[in-house]
């Protein structure tokens, strides 16, 4: 694994646009890496990949997190002030909607019935069952305020 200094030898960090430069021998800095199939910018270092926003919080911070969350959801965005330690739950929190229904925590059960979820650590709690997906959201939103403060998107 590399160390701070190496990666700070080897690369200049904008923590406002979240690009990282690699160092070239002539003195000159060309932009590092790339975006890859699952959208994420990864870095190779000494022939090692490394998706950006984990090395970003290295450089910056000096420590290796679990889990980095990307507060605006993009996950090309590696700037710092986009870039937050997060655990699992939280992460998956921040995640985008994904589903028939379209709306997060919300499934169809019958033509007239929707019903409400929230997974908390790993443990799955209904919140019940409702006559519209707009009402199986809203239970949804109050359950993820509740239970995930600042991470909480509906």
């Amino acid at each position: 694994m590399i160390s701070q200094a190496e990666l700070k030898r080897l690369f200049r960090y904008d923590e406002e646009t979240g690009l990282f430069y690699r160092r070239m021998r002539s003195g000159v800095y060309r932009l590092a890496g790339g975006e890859r199939k699952n959208s994420y910018w990864r870095i190779a270092v000494k022939n090692k990949r490394y998706y950006a926003h984990r090395l970003a919080w290295f450089y910056v911070y000096g420590y290796w997190p679990d889990q980095i969350d990307h507060k605006d959801r993009n996950k090309i965005n590696n700037a710092i002030s986009n870039l937050r330690e997060a655990t699992f739950t939280q992460n998956n929190a921040n995640r985008i909607v994904t589903g028939m229904v379209g709306l997060k925590g919300v499934s169809k059960r019958t033509e007239n019935c929707y019903s409400a979820r929230i997974t908390v650590n790993g443990k799955v709690i209904r919140l019940g069952h409702f006559k519209t997906p707009k009402e199986a959201h809203a239970a949804y939103v109050k359950a993820a305020e509740k239970y995930f403060g600042e991470f909480a998107r509906p």
